[in-house]
């Protein structure tokens, strides 16, 4: 705004203020009306060009900004799809690492889990064409992920899944569920005699909140924020407000805003 308001200071400031100049000095004209006539015809003329000139150019910083803003959303649309590019070789190598030990322990197990494996990466596949993704088709690919984890950790890792009708149409990025669950299991021990414990709950409020407990593993800290640095970055390309990271030293929590099918938070 402050640069479109020197444009008009610029181009039609000076003859506005020699027309009100010329109307100021009316008496002196008195006996030369023709003189009046056409000074002032001269300055009407200067303000007519000077705002032609001054909407030619606004019409041109608009342009500007326009063609600004769609670089920086086909930058912004980049980057997104880098982030989501880099989740499929870490799910591909943890789940070839498990199928790897279920061939060697049980070869039934390892064709089931080959199967299921088919099932939930033509899930990933096909969710990298959206943006954004319904709650219910998210968290029918993550109970399909957990059945992976469950051949794979048996008892030691179980989900509590508690997400009321009324939110299953909003949306969230899509793999969000898949990054945290990841996240988790990247940073905690899982064992028989001491599960992880994951929960996947939606407030009245509409915020999804995903939660485990603590039993973490002794990792170089570089890796320790990976997975989280992904939803931030991802939520925030999409102009989506930032998710609430929590750690009281005995849970995990992290709440995440959710795309209500209006398109309000």
């Amino acid at each position: 705004m402050k640069t479109v308001h020197n444009a008009w200071l610029r181009y039609a400031g000076i003859p506005v203020s020699v027309w009100l100049l010329n109307l100021l000095c009316l008496p002196v004209y008195q006996h030369n009306w023709g003189v009046y006539a056409a000074t002032s015809l001269i300055a009407t003329a200067i303000i007519i060009l000077s705002v032609m000139i001054a909407m030619r150019y606004l019409h041109s910083y608009g342009a500007r900004i326009r063609a600004d803003e769609a670089l920086k959303n086909v930058s912004l649309q980049t980057q997104f799809d880098c982030l989501k590019t880099h989740i499929n070789p870490h799910f591909l190598f943890n789940s070839f690492n498990s199928l790897s030990v279920l061939i060697a322990e049980d070869k039934v197990r390892a064709g089931n889990f080959l199967d299921e494996l088919s099932t939930v990466y033509r899930y990933m596949l096909q969710s990298h064409a959206c943006d954004l993704i319904p709650l219910r088709t998210e968290l029918a690919f993550i109970q399909a992920y957990f059945s992976l984890l469950k051949t794979r950790y048996g008892n030691g890792i179980d989900v509590l899944i508690d997400v009321n009708a009324c939110h299953l149409e909003a949306r969230l990025p899509p793999l969000t569920l898949h990054i945290l669950v990841e996240n988790a299991i990247r940073h905690n021990s899982i064992l028989a005699d001491q599960p992880l414990l994951l929960s996947i709950c939606v407030t009245p409020e509409g915020h999804l909140v995903v939660g485990n407990n603590i039993q973490r593993k002794t990792l170089r800290a570089n890796n320790l924020q990976a997975g989280l640095t992904n939803i931030t970055t991802r939520f925030r390309l999409l102009q989506l407000p930032q998710p609430t990271i929590m750690d009281d030293g005995q849970s995990f929590t992290v709440q995440l805003p959710l795309l209500q099918k209006s398109g309000t938070m």
